[in-house]
């Protein structure tokens, strides 16, 4: 299995299962992706058992970031310890410790989105 999905009332959660990614393998799992947006689901993106991402795949990542922040979704990777956070761009996109805390971030995102609708 490559990756599962745990669908919450306001956000998706898929779980990265392997410790690296093929790219047949992170196509799959961007169709996925592509599929949250279409849905007008934010995504939490686990990577707790990654421990190698390709450049290619890092910087899809961070297309895959902005069009869930175009479509007015949250997109918040976490648990990927085991890849430095340069690697990842930490300072251009949402990356949370624990699988709690993206959960948390999201929630906030959420919420400052219904704020900011009411104005």
């Amino acid at each position: 299995m490559i990756y599962t999905l745990n669908a919450h009332e306001q956000f998706t959660i898929l779980s990265i299962e392997k410790t690296s990614l093929t790219e047949a393998e992170w196509a799959t799992i961007h169709e996925a992706l592509m599929q949250l947006i279409m849905e007008q689901r934010s995504c939490l993106l686990n990577g707790e058992h990654v421990v190698h991402l390709d450049v290619k795949i890092v910087d899809s990542l961070m297309s895959l970031h902005d069009e869930f922040y175009a479509n007015n979704l949250s997109f918040v990777l976490c648990s990927f310890d085991k890849i430095d956070k340069q690697v990842l761009h930490a300072d251009k996109i949402q990356i949370a410790p624990t699988e709690i805390e993206g959960i948390d971030i999201i929630c906030m995102e959420v919420i400052e989105r219904e704020l900011l609708d009411g104005e």
